[in-house]
């Protein structure tokens, strides 16, 4: 970061091909310092179909970081590791925001393509984080929520992870950008953690985040749940605090 400056993030998760979602909100992207896509780009698609969704993004592919969701194949996770945007088991330092990653879900009575045990979860947890622990400001990006935290599904039950969960509270990075539970979008607190649940793309909702400072700090940080329909705007809910200290 230079001196007093804000570096803007657009997010999004679920997109499930809907890529003709970019369009309503280009100018954002356009404005974007970075595009956080966390999971489900495709239904259990292939490369091309990911190809096409990534470049409907209209920036930069630079600008773009990304983790896979438990209904994209393995075929997506090589074409986000080749094209170099993948946070899933790695992380990226950027200035002094260090991104890092969570993709596919805890298990699922689905049986869906990507789907993980607790323990493989914290495992990818730890590695990610080992490669950001010196940055000033961490943003976890996982596909799946924390459990008890923006993960209520069918019949109000919590289906994110307990071990991402343990990890937050124990971490406590300065967000977590997450999806897969369309119905839980919003935002929320888990400790100094800020969650946002960016909901489903395909259905028009995402976040814009806007993290100012310096070098030095101190830095904060001001969120909005926007819900996008053609070329109205709503915001659904929004939040701001003092991070990275």
């Amino acid at each position: 970061m230079k001196p007093h400056t804000t570096v803007k993030i657009i997010a999004c998760s679920d997109i499930h091909g809907f890529k003709q979602g970019f369009h309503y909100v280009q100018p954002e992207l356009d404005k974007a310092d970075f595009i956080v896509v966390a999971g489900d780009l495709t239904t259990i698609g292939d490369e091309t179909e990911a190809q096409s969704i990534i470049e409907s993004i209209g920036v930069d592919k630079t600008k773009i970081l990304a983790v896979f969701g438990n209904m994209d194949t393995t075929e997506i996770n090589t074409y986000l590791e080749r094209q170099e945007i993948t946070l899933h088991n790695c992380g990226k330092i950027r200035g002094n925001i260090g991104f890092f990653g969570l993709g596919g879900s805890n298990k699922t009575p689905m049986r869906t393509p990507q789907e993980f045990t607790e323990n493989e979860i914290i495992s990818f947890l730890n590695s990610g984080y080992r490669a950001v622990e010196k940055a000033r400001v961490k943003i976890l990006v996982s596909h799946t929520p924390p459990y008890g935290v923006r993960d209520r599904a069918l019949f109000f039950l919590h289906a994110g992870s307990k071990n991402l969960r343990s990890f937050i509270i124990d971490q406590q990075p300065d967000l977590c950008l997450c999806g897969h539970i369309h119905e839980a979008k919003g935002i929320e607190k888990l400790g100094q953690t800020v969650i946002i649940n960016t909901g489903r793309f395909s259905s028009g909702t995402y976040a814009q985040i806007d993290i100012h400072g310096d070098a030095e700090g101190p830095y904060s940080l001001a969120a909005q749940l926007v819900k996008s329909k053609k070329n109205q705007k709503t915001i659904i809910s929004s939040l701001e605090q003092k991070i990275g200290t």
